[in-house]
């Protein structure tokens, strides 16, 4: 998995602390193989200035389905959430929810993005 983000700053900005929400607990697979490593790069590919504080179990929001909510909010920067929770808000997602429908994760991701 690669990650690419490009920032630019001026020589006055301040560090970013961004808040990243999921409702896995902490030993939970994805922390391991992508909010960890997203966290990192991030902090790469920024030269420091956005850093990421994770709140794993739910700690800033205990439902799964409200994760996009507390994006709206404000409440957190960054959340995980599943297309099937919210279905309603992104009805074209919810197409990944039936199986088969796209060969692998890669396949399916790129024909969101033609979508």
């Amino acid at each position: 998995m690669s990650l690419a983000i490009g920032f630019g700053f001026a020589a006055t900005s301040s560090a970013k602390e961004l808040k990243l929400s999921y409702f896995m607990g902490p030993p939970h697979p994805m922390n391991a193989a992508v909010f960890t490593p997203f966290g990192e790069k991030l902090a790469e590919v920024s030269g420091g200035m956005l850093t990421v504080k994770q709140f794993p179990g739910g700690a800033l929001n205990s439902a799964p389905p409200k994760q996009y909510s507390i994006l709206l909010d404000g409440i957190a920067d960054v959340a995980f959430g599943l297309p099937g929770y919210t279905a309603q808000l992104f009805p074209i997602t919810n197409v990944l929810t039936v199986p088969n429908v796209a060969g692998d994760a890669v396949d399916g991701t790129k024909a969101l993005w033609r979508a």
